[in-house]
Order: C-alpha cells, then structure tokens, then sequence
C-alpha cells in the first residue's frame, strides 16, 4: 500500500499515471517510474487520442446504419 500526499497536479499526474492515486490504494504500474514527465505526457496523449479515435469510429458506424 502506497500512501501519497497532497501534491501539487503535476506529480498527482505522474503518480495516476505510474499507476498510484491520491487516495493511497495501489494499481497495476503501467509506466516506469524511469520515464520523464515529457515522456508520460507523450504517453498518455497517445492513450487519450486512441480512446478518441474508437470513440468517434463507434459514433461512425452508428451513424451509418
């Protein structure tokens, strides 16, 4: 169990990101706690824009029909 303090959003960020959350419970890591925040950043846009990607598809094809 890793308890995480109050931080500022930039290392709440890193911390979501590594797989940790402001309310102490642990997660799977998904992300080396080796990688910049620039890198994690990259990261997580590449994450954000494919959720958008499936989402706008779904609405597509939806849309379609």
């Amino acid at each position: 169990m890793v308890w995480v303090p109050k931080m500022n959003t930039r290392a709440k960020y890193f911390f979501e990101v590594c797989g940790f959350v402001a309310d102490g419970k642990e997660r799977e890591v998904k992300v080396s706690d080796t990688f910049s925040y620039d890198e994690i950043r990259m990261v997580r846009k590449e994450e954000l824009k494919n959720k958008t990607d499936k989402k706008d598809s779904v609405e597509n094809s939806k849309s379609e029909n």
